[in-house]
């Protein structure tokens, strides 16, 4: 079986992990877009969507597995344990922007009301923005990622867990035709 989902570092391959067998692939994509083209070309099997958060609801791509006819075959849920992370020891007053998926942004929409002059920028998923963020000569930038990711990128986290009984479900889904 090849599963696809959300790149190395993000929720969605934290989830894959926990749902494959040892022979089973996991091939990664950069977007949900990318995910679910990769399912409707048959480059993958199966595919990991996030549609339900605790926080905030129904997420968008619920949608999406309707609209392109997906069978949802299975179902996982997980701990969400977003942190604030910068790449220098900077306080968070220095923060000039903050990068982060768009569905992550949402959750911690009353956290950021901390942040009024501060500018919050969308990525296509939390790794990237925490690798934006570890690669960029700006000083002054922040993401929000999973503890983990952060470590990996080497970005220092200022605050973890920044959102309290933040969960989502994730579905396994294959095409339906």
């Amino acid at each position: 079986m090849r599963l696809g989902c959300l790149e190395t570092g993000t929720n969605s391959e934290r989830v894959a992990r926990k749902v494959v067998n040892p022979n089973d692939t996991i091939i990664t994509f950069t977007s949900m877009q990318e995910v679910f083209n990769s399912l409707t070309n048959r480059e993958v099997d199966y595919a990991l969507v996030p549609v339900e958060n605790s926080v905030t609801g129904v997420i968008q791509y619920k949608f999406d597995v309707r609209r392109l006819n997906l069978e949802k075959i299975g179902e996982e849920s997980i701990d969400i344990r977003h942190c604030l992370a910068l790449k220098n020891r900077f306080k968070t007053k220095d923060i000039g922007f903050i990068l982060s998926h768009p569905e992550a942004l949402k959750q911690c929409q009353v956290y950021l009301e901390e942040f009024p002059a501060v500018y919050i920028g969308e990525t296509r998923n939390t790794a990237e923005a925490a690798r934006i963020i570890a690669n960029i000569n700006f000083t002054n930038g922040a993401a929000i990622a999973d503890y983990q990711t952060c470590q990996y990128y080497k970005l220092n986290i200022i605050e973890k867990d920044i959102v309290k009984n933040n969960r989502s479900l994730f579905w396994i889904v294959k095409n339906g035709l």
